[in-house]
Order: structure tokens, then C-alpha cells, then sequence
């Protein structure tokens, strides 16, 4: 047993065996795959048919748990890495550890502090709850501008509210541990939610400053509503993108100065209580540089069980203005075009399993 995770992994299990602590600890995961067909990859012209993980979301294996402190407080923590089932790799080459979550914390009854690697509150509260899931299957934070709406941060302390009166509110904060700029490199992020009944809104302002000396900072701003009408819920969205210049960032690559704003609008459809079709309209445009994007995207799910579901998802692009934007990346696309041939279109349909544990 030479690697090091799955030592850790054994000494954890090992402590939680020992009821001295009262700690509780939960193996967990989900494996998403199957295959995809594609068009206008590889040079532009071809289409591709090729296994295909992380449909509606990442395939991961972690451990989370807990010890009760006593009067409602509790040490909590949580261990997740990212996978891909077709070929048993980890999914980021480039983090082979535990990409997805590595934090410590704590809960009680003002709230949740946790220490670490870890989500924003974008992916706590808005996706998959307002905005699609999935990743090469037609999601808004697939587009350039927006990766922040989907993603984790190194170094970052997160305190989320307890709820009153159907309202939460969070903040978050990255360091950049820059020496001598404090500021440099950080990211920092409030947002509030509210529920009640078949309501659901949310909304969060982050601002990314970068690494490098350039003084350019990635502001985000993210409103998201919900509504459960019983026969079909109905999912609306916006974020603004505010990129001031070239940097080197944490949820994007580096780009000129820029804004640009995305809609999603989307249905959800219980036909059974097993079977459901969503349906998702995204809207992307760039007055900066004058372009815009469409895509569309169906989506039905076969629950065969309580932990596994039948997939099966269309998605189509079509970019307008010099617009670059593609579910599947070419092979090899010409600096700054972010993967695909100006003004193309791209179809994708997948279809696959998904299942949890």
C-alpha cells in the first residue's frame, strides 16, 4: 500500500472505529458515465463518438463526518476527489489529491465555519438547484466568462448563517498568500438565500483579484429564483461577468477585458415519480465584443432505483458575431478561441448511468 491517500484514508476509518471520539464517518461517491457523440471537434469539421464521464456531474469518492462536541456544536470535515470511470483516472491531471473537497470546520448553532479547499456558494446554493448541472452536456459555467459559477478555491474560510425565517446568508474568502500583497491572488464572496414553500431565491457577488502584477481583477455577480408550480418547476437565472484585464486567476484562464452577462431559463417535468425531463434555454452575449451564444438543451432522467438513474441528454450551440463557444473542445484550437471555429455550431447527445453510494 505505497499511496499515501489510501493511508490516510485507513488511519481515518481506524479513528472513527474508536467510540471513545463519537465520531461518525461516511464513505460516499457517485460514478457518472457513459458515451457521447459530438460534432465540429477534432479540426473543426469532424464529429467524434467516445466515452463520456461527468454527464451530470463529476465522478467522485470521499469521506465526510463528524464528532458531537455537546450543546448543538459539532467538528465536521470532508474529503473528495474527482474521477473519470472510463479510464480510472483522476479527473484533474494536474491535482491528484483531493480536488474536489479537503476541509475542517465547524457547526453549531450560529452557523458553519469550515477551513480548506472547497466549493463556492454558487455551487452550494444555484447549481443544479437553478442553473443545469452536467459539464459537457450544456452548462452555463461551461462558457468562458462564468466558470465561477461552478468552482472550488484553495486556502478559503466560508461561514454560512444558520436560517431565519426562510433566509441564509454566507461569505467566503480565499487567501491568496501572495507575499507582501495581501490581497493578491485572493478571492472574496457574499451571497443570501431565501425559501419558503415552493420558493426558492438566491443571489452571490464574488471578485477574484489576480495572482500575477497586473491589478486585474474577475468580478461575478449571480441571481438565481426557483418556483414549484407541482405539475412542473420552473428555474431562471442571470450572472454578470466583469473581467477588467488580463490575470492569472483561479477559476479562469486569462483574458482581455471584458463583460458579458448569461440567462438560463429551464423546466423541470415530473412525468412519474421516476421519469423526469428538463428543459434549459441559455443565453449568452458579450457586448464588449459584440457576440453572443444560444444553446438549448433536453435532458430526461430513469431513476432505476433510489441511487441510480438512466440518462440520456441533447444539447446544441450556435455561436453568432465571432462567438467561440463549444460544449467539446477541437483538438487543437488557435490561441484565444477557447475551442471552437468562430460562429460554429456544435450538437452533443449522451447517454449514460449514473450512480451514487
Amino acid at each position: 500500500m505505497k499511496n499515501p491517500m489510501i493511508w490516510g484514508i485507513a488511519a481515518l476509518l481506524g479513528s472513527a472505529a474508536c467510540p471513545a471520539f463519537a465520531q461518525s464517518v461516511t464513505l460516499y461517491g457517485q460514478i457518472d458515465t457513459g458515451l457521447a457523440y459530438a460534432t465540429h471537434v477534432g479540426n473543426g469539421d469532424n464529429s467524434v463518438i467516445k466515452a463520456q464521464d461527468s454527464i451530470l456531474g463529476v465522478s467522485s469518492f470521499g469521506l465526510k463526518g463528524s464528532e458531537d462536541l455537546g450543546g448543538g456544536y459539532k467538528t465536521i470535515f470532508n474529503l473528495q476527489f474527482g474521477f473519470d470511470p472510463s479510464n480510472g483516472k483522476m479527473d484533474n491531471p494536474n491535482d491528484p489529491g483531493f480536488d474536489r473537497n479537503a476541509y475542517v470546520g465547524f457547526e453549531s448553532p450560529e452557523g458553519t465555519l469550515t477551513l480548506g479547499h472547497q466549493w463556492n456558494l454558487n455551487d452550494d446554493w444555484l447549481v443544479g438547484t437553478v442553473f443545469g448541472g452536467g459539464y459537457n452536456s450544456g452548462a452555463v459555467f461551461k462558457f468562458h466568462e462564468f466558470d465561477a459559477i461552478s468552482e472550488y478555491y484553495n486556502n478559503a474560510v466560508k461561514y454560512v448563517t444558520p436560517t431565519f425565517n426562510g433566509v441564509q446568508g454566507g461569505a467566503m474568502y480565499s487567501f491568496g498568500g501572495v507575499a507582501g500583497a495581501f490581497t493578491q491572488g485572493s478571492m472574496e464572496m457574499v451571497g443570501v438565500r431565501y425559501s419558503s414553500g415552493s420558493l426558492y431565491v438566491g443571489g452571490t457577488y464574488d471578485q477574484e483579484s489576480s495572482s500575477s502584477t497586473s491589478g486585474a481583477k474577475y468580478k461575478l455577480v449571480t441571481f438565481g429564483a426557483r418556483y414549484d408550480f407541482g405539475i412542473v418547476r420552473a428555474r431562471a437565472g442571470f450572472s454578470h461577468a466583469d473581467i477588467t484585464g488580463v490575470g492569472t486567476f483561479q477559476s479562469i484562464i486569462s483574458q482581455p477585458a471584458q463583460r458579458a452577462n448569461v440567462y438560463e431559463a429551464g423546466m423541470d417535468f415530473p412525468a412519474t415519480t421516476a421519469f423526469t425531463i428538463s428543459g434549459d434555454y441559455l443565453y449568452k452575449n458579450n457586448p464588449s465584443f459584440s457576440n453572443h451564444t444560444n444553446e438549448y438543451r433536453l435532458l430526461a432522467s430513469y431513476a432505476l432505483s433510489k441511487r441510480t438513474q438512466l440518462i440520456a441528454n441533447v444539447a446544441y450551440l450556435k455561436n453568432y458575431g465571432g462567438a467561440t463557444e463549444a460544449m467539446y473542445n477541437m483538438d487543437d484550437p488557435a490561441s484565444g478561441t477557447y475551442g471552437a471555429l468562430p460562429n460554429g455550431t456544435q450538437t452533443a447527445v449522451t447517454v449514460g448511468i449514473r450512480h451514487s453510494f
